[in-house]
């Protein structure tokens, strides 16, 4: 898809319509800042996306495409974009256009086929434009962020999205079968409590169950069940509501110290040991990455069959050998999981202690209430709060367990003063109380198992579900993580490729043996470029802005590549080589050139001389170079084609319009010798004001011009060449300098001393003439590219034109 023509009409800082021709090709929007230019790319953006990136994203707040998409004095009814654009050389151009005042329709493309609706659908994305910002992006963003930018661009955000919605579910299943673990535990501490367990299973419950229903002349029932506890039995005098059993209060109270006592110092020790595994976790991050690739490579492990082929890319390694392969590779990635693994098992383990416990206190609570020991029970409650809040903290230690001393919860694990008061006093309260016939006791006993027994299968329940779940979504994660990584690995080395390659094109000079890694990481993109065989660092650690300039601009060029798919064939590039220095500035030059001569750019650069190599290069065509000069509010940009300058200053004569020739003439033949003087390596007389004028160029370029003459010549002669050309090329110089010197007092004339009302027609046309053939001088004839000094060094070498028609070779055979 390339554009061949743009109209643009109210957008942005665009008023009065501005036509551009194209026809496919490059183009280049050059002049000051605040001349205008961004407005053309602003106008492009919106036709391909219906929006204006420059008004979106991080700092747009207080902007919109409505109040600020047209020009300001504007409305939207009046902002109007058209293209014409072709999609397939075998096909005719398309007509589009999108108006401000309905953005989201672009008109033309209803009744295109489906592969120019994928052009189209790839071009809205945005991805095809590059400003300077975006650079910084790639370059100076960290690897989390990078990885965002990055796959935005490449429309992988939903990948990536995905994979974090896996890792969510992962992660919050993981806490679910924690949180199911600890309830549990909370429940089968209750029901030894009911049932004074001195350790639970089922069977010790079931058995604990019949000896009451046989002390009430009831059968023994096969299971646990609810609904059979008092199945057969008939029933007993109902006590109070409220009442407490003085067997099962002391059993309760026994408990409790009991669990302190036994586990207690264990817990304590445990923690302490949770703390340091977690607080080395947190503070190696080799470790976190091992810990992805073992998991990676566990399920590929998992996955593989006695073929011998990887069951992702089908590549046939031999029977045994893939498998030895991964699994060399995982005894360097254990260190991570074992980790994790100790994490995981010590949380888990001090859970159950600490919910067991929570249990317990949870019944002596209830009692304490009935017995109304008001404040007994509200430091009751508070024990178990504070053991429910570690509980949680447990649940989610692997993210935010506190590290840095030691928690305070954990003390709540021993019995402060108050708290063995109150236990004392509550065993008293338990000697005091009516004892009941063996008969009641069996009867309230099976009274009081059966809600916590019923909460007992309900928890069961869940963490049977839960745990069933969480393996499932560790598998799904894994396996979708591994595909993932595994694709991207592939198309960030893709990727990698081609931006090393590219940079090292532009540094061939001085960074010959450059290298560089994009690598996935999870959720984040890490990015390591070499430094002279230093060793690769982060883009900003080493290298200066000029560098990472051209490495964003590398790598943006290597993504696009992906992202075109080969069906957007234009590029935009906005002000991106503002910190790149001239020298590497050519290399971007032949870079765009020689590398992706299919991709159609549109540049806009403050930068003249840029400008100009991106012309003496063949990046564009003078016809292409559109010139902004100035801009008003009221009028927009004031702008102009290179390639109509002669034909505009011949017009001007044609019309008498003698002043505005001259200075249109004076004006051009400064900005073409300033772009000689660069190229040739002209010597310009330095002014510190750098208030060069036309004067200043041409002496420079005369005698420089003059030199490679003679130089040529010399080397000819040493090297045994025929001198013929060379001597009837300077014979050529030497007629159209003098006849310029002749005729340059009249544009200095003209242009300061207003004497252009004494000139006629006649009078300034040999003036024209004579600078249009001197500027042919520093031209080839062929291509019009300039003619540009090539150096060893210090030494010059060869003076050739871009298309090799010129090519004067300087150096003398030794």
């Amino acid at each position: 898809m390339k554009i061949l023509d743009l109209e643009i009409a109210h957008i942005r800082g665009v008023k009065n319509k501005i036509p551009i021709h194209l026809d496919g090709n490059n183009v280049v929007i050059f002049g000051p800042n605040g001349t205008g230019k961004s407005g053309i790319v602003d106008a492009v953006d919106f036709l391909f996306t219906g929006d204006i990136s420059r008004l979106t994203g991080r700092g747009s707040r207080g902007m919109s495409l409505k109040d600020h998409g047209p020009h300001i004095d504007s409305n939207p009814e009046d902002a109007i974009i058209k293209a014409k654009v072709l999609f397939d050389r075998n096909q005719n151009p398309v007509e589009l256009e999108r108006h401000m005042s309905n953005p989201k329709v672009l008109i033309g493309c209803d009744k295109l086929d489906l592969n120019c609706k994928k052009a189209l659908e790839i071009a809205s994305k945005g991805q095809h434009v590059l400003s300077r910002s975006e650079i910084l992006k790639f370059i100076e963003a960290e690897s989390g962020q990078r990885s965002k930018e990055i796959q935005a661009l490449l429309n992988l955000s939903k990948i990536e999205d995905i994979r974090a919605t896996f890792v969510t579910i992962n992660r919050d299943a993981a806490r679910t079968q924690q949180t199911d673990t600890a309830n549990f535990s909370t429940s089968v501490a209750q029901v030894k409590g009911v049932l004074s367990l001195h350790k639970f299973t089922e069977d010790a419950a079931l058995n604990k169950i019949n000896e009451h229903r046989t002390t009430l002349k009831g059968e023994k029932i096969e299971k646990l069940d609810v609904e059979k506890l008092k199945e057969g039995i008939s029933p007993r005098n109902q006590k109070k509501k409220d009442r407490v059993y003085p067997e099962q209060l002391k059993n309760t109270i026994k408990s409790i110290t009991d669990h302190i006592e036994s586990k207690g110092q264990q817990t304590l020790e445990s923690e302490a040991l949770l703390r340091s595994t977690v607080k080395k976790m947190k503070e190696d991050e080799k470790l976190q990455r091992d810990l992805q690739n073992k998991r990676l490579l566990d399920l590929g492990i998992s996955l593989l069959n006695d073929s011998g082929s990887c069951p992702l890319c089908l590549t046939d390694f031999g029977p045994g050998k893939l498998a030895d392969l991964l699994k060399k590779r995982l005894s360097s990635a254990n260190e991570g999981q074992q980790i994790e693994e100790k994490i995981n098992t010590l949380s888990s383990s001090i859970n159950i202690e600490v919910s067991t416990l929570a249990g317990h206190i949870e019944l002596l609570t209830a009692s304490a209430k009935k017995l109304r020991c008001e404040d007994i029970e509200k430091d009751l409650f508070s024990w178990k709060e504070i053991l429910s809040e570690w509980s949680s903290t447990l649940k989610k230690s692997t993210d935010d367990y506190p590290v840095t001393e030691v928690s305070s919860k954990a003390g709540s694990f021993f019995i402060p003063d108050e708290w063995d008061e109150h236990l004392k006093k509550l065993d008293n309260i338990a000697e005091g109380l009516e004892k009941s016939s063996p008969e009641q006791t069996a009867w309230d006993a099976l009274t009081a198992v059966a809600p916590v027994l019923e909460r007992y299968f309900e928890d069961k329940s869940k963490l049977i579900k839960s745990v069933k779940f969480a393996k499932m979504t560790k598998i799904l994660s894994d396996n979708y993580s591994q595909t993932k990584d595994r694709i991207l690995e592939n198309l960030y080395a893709a990727v990698n490729t081609d931006f090393t390659e590219y940079y090292k094109y532009l540094h061939k000079d001085d960074e010959s043996d450059f290298d560089s890694e994009l690598k996935p990481d999870g959720a984040q993109l890490d990015f390591r470029v070499d430094f002279y065989g230093r060793g690769k660092h982060h883009p900003r650690a080493l290298h200066s802005e000029g560098h990472q300039d051209s490495m964003g601009l590398c790598l943006y060029l290597a993504l696009n590549k992906k992202i075109s798919e080969g069906k957007v064939g234009f590029v935009l590039l906005d002000d991106v080589v503002m910190s790149i220095d001239s020298d590497h500035r050519r290399n971007v030059c032949k870079l765009l050139s020689e590398r992706f001569s299919d991709t159609q750019f549109i540049i806009t650069t403050h930068n003249s001389t840029w400008a100009r190599q991106l012309k003496s290069d063949k990046v564009v065509t003078e016809k292409n170079m559109v010139r902004f000069m100035g801009w008003s509010v009221d009028s927009g940009p004031r702008y102009r084609t290179e390639i109509d300058v002669w034909d505009d200053i011949e017009k001007k004569v044609q019309d008498a319009e003698i002043s505005e020739a001259a200075s249109k003439l004076r004006e051009h033949l400064e900005y073409f010798f300033e772009m000689v003087s660069d190229s040739i390596k002209a010597k310009v007389i330095y002014k510190s004001d750098s208030r060069y004028e036309l004067g200043d160029y041409i002496i420079g370029c005369k005698s420089k011009l003059t030199d490679l003459i003679q130089k040529a010549k010399k080397s000819a002669k040493s090297w045994g060449k025929d001198l013929s050309d060379l001597e009837q090329i300077e014979t050529q110089v030497k007629e159209i300098i003098a006849r310029s010197q002749a005729e340059q007092w009249g544009i200095n004339a003209a242009v300061h001393y207003n004497s252009w009302k004494d000139f006629s027609q006649n009078d300034f046309q040999p003036i024209v003439e004579a600078f249009r053939d001197f500027e042919g001088l520093y031209k080839c004839q062929g291509c019009e590219g300039l003619l540009t000094l090539g150096m060893h060094g210090v030494t010059p070498v060869l003076l050739k034109c871009p298309c090799g028609n010129v090519s004067w070779n300087l150096e003398i055979k030794k």
